[in-house]
């Protein structure tokens, strides 16, 4: 699934890059300052893709609420596109003199890897719910328990996959912290 999950962030992306280079080239024709012009478009931007990402690329992912992959899709966007895109355009308008629609190619092309994978493991994860899993946050009849009714995480951690209810190619918390059984 990661294969066409990338191919429709790529999609979704050039969607909302040539949206990004749309508002850029009306700010910069309005007359405003290449960097205000390049975050103004680069906000546009993001707020499309999370839109797309949300209903099509990352559909039926993730437990948080709309508002709160927004919110996060959103910081993560600000530290990945936003903030390297006023850097490389700074490089390459600023410093080189490079025009602004062809330096933005370059940024939006530096950021998109990166974007993806934070996209994939932070704003649209899947938290996998496991009876047996001692980190799901999930008290279950299912997990062995101690003389003081905690559940014994080590018997817990052996069973994990199991009795895994997770869908196909989600992640464990476990997983998803580094942690194996």
């Amino acid at each position: 699934m990661t294969g066409v999950r990338w191919l429709r962030f790529n999609l979704v992306g050039l969607g909302g890059f040539l949206l990004q280079l749309a508002v850029l080239h009306v700010c910069l024709e309005v007359g405003w300052h290449y960097l205000a012009a390049t975050a103004a478009a680069v906000q546009t931007a993001i707020l499309h893709n999370f839109l797309w990402h949300q209903r099509w690329t990352w559909k039926g992912r993730g437990r948080h609420s709309a508002a709160r992959r927004l919110l996060r899709f959103n910081l993560a966007a600000a530290a990945v596109s936003l903030v390297g895109n006023l850097v490389v355009m700074s490089i390459l308008v600023g410093r080189l003199g490079l025009p602004a629609l062809p330096a933005n190619v370059v940024a939006v092309a530096a950021c998109a890897l990166v974007n993806f994978l934070v996209s994939d493991r932070w704003v649209f994860r899947t938290v996998c719910e496991s009876p047996s899993d001692p980190t799901s946050g999930r008290r279950s009849a299912a997990l062995p328990r101690g003389p003081s009714g905690w559940p014994r995480v080590a018997d817990a951690r052996r069973r994990q996959s199991a009795a895994s209810t997770c869908r196909p190619g989600s992640t464990s918390r476990a997983a998803a912290s580094g942690r194996s059984g």
